[in-house]
């Protein structure tokens, strides 16, 4: 009897040490802004599991939604991040929405310029405005984008590496995030999201193993939300040794 609690201490004692790297996982989408009612970078983040499960490792995953409007947006993220369990391990993963496109683009630069197209929903326009005085003009992300991408694709969820991030609340939030946040043991990324029905219509055009959630914008959502998990999953694998 003795025998059998002791190793189940011991049990409990290895999944607990397992869970307890300090690696977490945060996942933003953006509220509906403009003309869109609705945001599918929200829907996509209030997608995600709350845990990873990475070699044995739990890792927690947050989802956060923020307001389109950069200040506000910055401010929420960076109190969101502060409270990660450790400032160094972490996967962080910012969804976007660019309604002109057709898949899931994987955002390889952020520019240090506000150039507002429409206003942000506080009502403001910027104009060839510096983001930051004295930063870099352009950020790469230093994640592993080109693997993950191969990764998407041969999953048979169609995705693309994008250079241009647009010059909205999207980027600025990405810049910000990418000239203040990123370590060399943390990942940061940035994803545009098409419209649902868009990312429908490239899943049947092109068939494969997740066509059949080409059909309403409740199985497209799921579609782009298997995506970032999948994304999630490689970075924090990555960083679990």
């Amino acid at each position: 009897m003795k025998t059998c609690q002791s190793q189940d201490k011991k049990r409990k004692e290895l999944n607990a040490s397992k869970s307890s790297t300090g690696l977490s996982c945060l996942i933003t989408g953006f509220d509906p802004f403009s003309e869109h009612l609705a945001n599918p970078s929200a829907s996509v983040a209030l997608l995600m599991p709350k845990k990873l499960t990475v070699k044995g490792v739990i890792v927690p995953v947050t989802s956060l939604i923020l307001p389109t409007q950069g200040a506000k947006a910055w401010q929420l993220l960076k109190e969101a991040v502060a409270q990660m369990p450790n400032q160094d391990k972490r996967v962080i993963i910012l969804l976007g929405l660019a309604s002109g496109r057709k898949t899931i683009n994987i955002e390889r630069f952020a520019l240090n310029i506000l150039d507002y197209q429409a206003k942000d929903n506080d009502g403001n326009i910027f104009t060839g405005k510096e983001i930051e005085r004295g930063a870099p003009q352009a950020v790469k992300t230093k994640s592993p984008i080109e693997e993950v991408l191969v990764k998407l694709n041969k999953e048979g969820l169609p995705a693309a590496i994008s250079n241009f991030c647009g010059t909205f609340v999207c980027n600025e939030t990405y810049f910000r995030a990418l000239n203040d946040l990123q370590k060399p043991s943390s990942r940061v990324s940035f994803v545009h999201l098409p419209l649902p029905r868009a990312y429908g219509l490239t899943l049947r055009k092109r068939g494969g193993k997740y066509s059949h959630l080409a059909n309403n914008k409740e199985n497209q959502l799921i579609a782009m939300s298997k995506a970032i998990k999948i994304m999630a999953q490689f970075y924090c694998e990555e960083m679990v040794k």
